[in-house]
């Protein structure tokens, strides 16, 4: 996995695998940082990528995993697999690169339960290479930190308005 200028859903970067015949058989992960999720509720990863096959015959899988323990153990929360899933174009026999919004798909992985709401949350893209092409991915987010507005208690004088006086726009 590497970030790439050549394409991207949101502006030019994106993270790009390279994967083709040559690499049937690898695994390839990209492992998040560690993220506080302590008193998160309703945890979502989204994110968007892009991915042809080079022939009917490949079946590369790509999951989405997610970790409570730093990365000791994961647990397998989305799987894209072969022609039925994966691919997010027709088959490509020469280096697949995106080139329009339409050659994109978002993923929204909202199955991450309460159990995961940690201080070492982590998350793993992980891709099984059957000689496929290319995977792209962009626009990762990661939600569910409650948010929470503190009601301020204000006296005259706490607060300054400027310019003053203030215009309507």
């Amino acid at each position: 996995f590497m970030v790439n200028t050549s394409a991207g859903f949101s502006g030019t970067h994106s993270i790009r695998l390279r994967n083709d015949l040559s690499d049937d058989g690898d695994k390839d992960e990209l492992i998040s940082t560690t993220y506080d999720m302590t008193g998160a509720t309703d945890i979502t990863l989204s994110f968007r990528y892009a991915f042809a096959r080079n022939n009917a015959d490949n079946d590369d899988v790509f999951r989405v995993l997610v970790s409570k323990d730093c990365g000791t153990t994961w647990s397998m929360r989305k799987q894209l697999r072969g022609s039925a899933s994966l691919p997010t174009v027709p088959d490509q026999g020469a280096s697949f690169t995106p080139n329009n919004d339409a050659q994109w798909v978002e993923v929204v992985v909202d199955n991450i339960t309460s159990t995961y709401a940690v201080s070492d949350f982590r998350f793993k893209f992980y891709l099984e290479s059957n000689g496929g092409n290319n995977l792209w991915i962009d626009d990762i987010n990661l939600s569910g930190m409650p948010v929470g507005v503190q009601e301020l208690s204000l006296t005259e004088g706490d607060l300054l308005v400027v310019p003053n006086p203030a215009e309507e726009a």
